[in-house]
């Protein structure tokens, strides 16, 4: 290879996969047989998953958002990478929380109530400064991930 030839790798930008935040293209059977109380057959349950849903999609946007704010300001390719990964991320997380509420729609169960609530608040945020919306975000995900956790590593 001459000195000025370059590999297609070094030419590329890293993506979010190179740092550990791979986009995951994921497609969850939403099954047609799935009865209106999906979740064990718990009314309860399965109403509280349909208001968690509905607050993801303007939730995820938001996040979006107010990450994209600071990219053209971040040169180190790794955090560049890290901010790709988290927005491809995010996008896909919504994308399949729009497809669960409309299964849900579909079934009687309204994600459009919580959706409007969250959509409402986020607009109050959205007229904070880009660095209070970044914060928020960061405390936002970190609550979620602490909710899921939660939820999903306890049995009772």
């Amino acid at each position: 290879m001459s000195a000025t030839a370059t590999t297609a790798t070094q030419r590329r930008p890293l993506a979010g996969d190179t740092v550990g935040i791979p986009p995951r293209q994921v497609n969850y059977p939403l099954r047609e047989s799935m009865g209106r109380y999906f979740f064990a057959g718990n009314a309860l349950a399965t109403q509280f998953i349909t208001v968690l849903s509905g607050a993801f999609p303007p939730g995820e946007m938001f996040f979006v958002d107010s990450v994209k704010h600071y990219r053209t300001q971040v040169t180190d390719p790794r955090q560049r990478a890290a901010i790709s990964g988290f927005i491809g991320q995010e996008a896909l997380h919504g994308r399949e929380h729009e497809r669960l509420n409309e299964m849900l729609a579909e079934r009687g169960l309204n994600a459009a109530v919580p959706e409007k609530v969250v959509r409402a608040a986020l607009w109050l945020l959205e007229r904070t400064s880009a660095s209070q919306q970044l914060a928020c975000t960061g405390l936002m995900e970190h609550f979620t991930a602490l909710l899921a956790e939660q939820l999903l590593g306890d049995d009772q």
